[in-house]
C-alpha cells in the first residue's frame, strides 16, 4: 500500500480536473474514510505534503473538508478506476500501452463546451 501512495501523491492535484465533483463527493458518501476497515502505511514526507496540498485544493472543488485520509479514499478511487478502464480496454482487444493512452483520455472531465462547426 506505501508503495502505491508513494507513486500516486504527485498525481493527487490532478483529481480536480480528472473527475466531476459530484462524483468524488460520491465515492466519499459511498465509501466514508471513516469507515471500519484501517490501512496503516508509510510515505516519504514530500509525497505527505503533496496529499495534504492536494486535500485543501480538493476541498475547495468538492465544497467540503478534505482531510489527509479522504485525499488517500480519493487516490484510491482513481486507482480503481484506472485498473478497470484498462482491464475492459484490454479485453476489447486493445494492447497494453494503447489501453494505457487511451485511459488518459477517459480521465479529462466533461467540459461545458460544445464545439461548433462552421
Amino acid at each position: 500500500m506505501s508503495d502505491v501512495i508513494n507513486e500516486r501523491a504527485d498525481r493527487a492535484n490532478d483529481l480536480i480536473d480528472s473527475y466531476d465533483s459530484e462524483d468524488m463527493r460520491q465515492h466519499l458518501r459511498i465509501i466514508p474514510s471513516d469507515g471500519e476497515v484501517g490501512i496503516e502505511f508509510t510515505i516519504l514526507t514530500t509525497n505527505a505534503a503533496s496529499i495534504e496540498t492536494a486535500a485543501l485544493a480538493l476541498g475547495e472543488a468538492l465544497g467540503q473538508t478534505i482531510l489527509f485520509k479522504d485525499a488517500i479514499s480519493l487516490m484510491m478511487f482513481d486507482l480503481i478506476v484506472e485498473r478497470n478502464a484498462t482491464e475492459v480496454l484490454t479485453k476489447l482487444g486493445l494492447t497494453a500501452s494503447e489501453a494505457d493512452a487511451y485511459r488518459v483520455s477517459l480521465k479529462k472531465k466533461h467540459s461545458n463546451v460544445i464545439p461548433i462547426r462552421p
